[in-house]
């Protein structure tokens, strides 16, 4: 009796193998890209949430505001005691020039909006994206803020 495999056996286990080195090799490459993806989504909340602290502060108990906006950027105006500005250029958040948000992040689809009435107001929605990858992106977050 002969010892050994057949070469129908030896091609049948290279068959499942090679299966299952394919199935190992996609997933672990899957798990790769999404784990980056997430590293970035998850700094860019905490960026968007960072500013929507840092605006909502300078915006409690303001006095009155004043929205310019330009092609170049957006100014929000804040009078509080001192005089404050929060300005939006080319994607990047400022108080009185003074870099509010990372570079790595893009914030130029963050809308203000006046709102009159009875009550005057500012509506912010700040939304955001990591700048050099074309498909993460913050979900948008709501600020109104009505003066007193």
């Amino acid at each position: 009796m002969k010892k050994g495999f057949t070469l129908i056996e030896v091609l049948i286990y290279l068959g499942i193998f090679s299966s299952v080195l394919i199935f190992l090799f996609l997933s672990a490459f899957n798990f790769l890209k999404y784990r980056d993806q997430d590293f970035y989504l998850n700094q860019l909340t905490k960026e968007t949430i960072f500013l929507q602290k840092k605006i909502y502060f300078y915006l409690n108990g303001i006095g009155d505001f004043q929205l310019i906006t330009s092609s170049a950027s957006t100014t929000l105006s804040i009078s509080k005691g001192t005089d404050y500005q929060i300005s939006l250029k080319n994607g990047i958040f400022y108080l009185n020039s003074v870099p509010l948000s990372s570079s790595n992040f893009d914030f130029s689809s963050t809308t203000f909006e006046i709102i009159s009435g009875t009550k005057k107001g500012i509506k912010i929605i700040l939304q955001g994206k990591v700048k050099n990858k074309t498909n993460i992106e913050s979900l948008p977050i709501e600020l109104i803020y009505f003066l007193k």
